[in-house]
């Protein structure tokens, strides 16, 4: 699929960022990594910063763009990860909101079934916490006014040029607003390479509104 070779087309640019985090990139190193470990180093898993909760950063960077991860505090450690292309403050409301469970589509989600909001009376099949002891935690940010630059380091090959223009994606009407949407999926899928295989509660691809959602028959595919 055209995203995918997108990812491989730009591996080193990947690589570069998983080393800023101290990821763990050689084969002995992962071999040994059972499926509840990731791949972060202890100095950033010790003091990752939070865009959430009583420690979070300034709140200008709530309207920042890029990607973020969500860290149990209580237990699990970091358990998904997540693209912000429309500001991550506004992720983060999307996603206490939907922990209330009140749609289909919410109700069949793995994630917010597994840490819902405290008033959620879907009972516990599933359920490991609850949603107020996640932490959004930055993967990468930058401001909005920076897409241009961030979209320009990146590889972009005519077959994904020609998927792009052909895509109609909400919220993107054009060239750059497409491309920076695949670029926050493309952070996004770095941060999923670190986690543990068995912690990661994302049950959807990844690029969801250029190649649809896994989840069960509920939502637009």
């Amino acid at each position: 699929m055209i995203v995918w070779d997108f990812v491989a087309g730009n591996a080193h640019l990947g690589a570069a960022i998983l080393k800023l985090h101290d990821a763990a990139l050689d084969d002995s190193k992962l071999k040994k990594r059972t499926p509840y470990q990731n791949l972060f180093s202890n100095s950033f898993a010790r003091k990752p910063e939070y865009l959430s909760g009583p420690d979070a950063v300034h709140e200008a960077a709530a309207d920042q763009v890029g990607c973020y991860m969500y860290e149990d505090v209580e237990g699990l450690g970091f358990i998904r990860a997540g693209s912000a292309a429309n500001g991550l403050g506004k992720r983060h409301k999307e996603h206490v909101t939907a922990s209330k469970q009140t749609t289909k589509e919410q109700q069949a989600s793995v994630f917010y079934s597994a840490y819902p909001d405290e008033a959620s009376m879907l009972g516990d099949q599933g359920k490991i916490g609850n949603f107020h002891q996640l932490r959004q935690v930055t993967g990468v940010r930058f401001k909005k006014g920076m897409q241009t630059q961030v979209v320009d380091m990146f590889h972009w090959d005519e077959r994904t040029l020609q998927m792009l223009e052909r895509s109609n994606p909400k919220g993107c009407s054009t060239l750059l607003a497409k491309k920076h949407r695949m670029v926050c999926y493309f952070f996004e899928k770095m941060f999923d390479l670190m986690l543990g295989l068995d912690n990661n509660l994302s049950s959807n691809p990844g690029f969801e509104c250029f190649v649809g959602k896994w989840d069960g028959g509920y939502g637009k595919k």
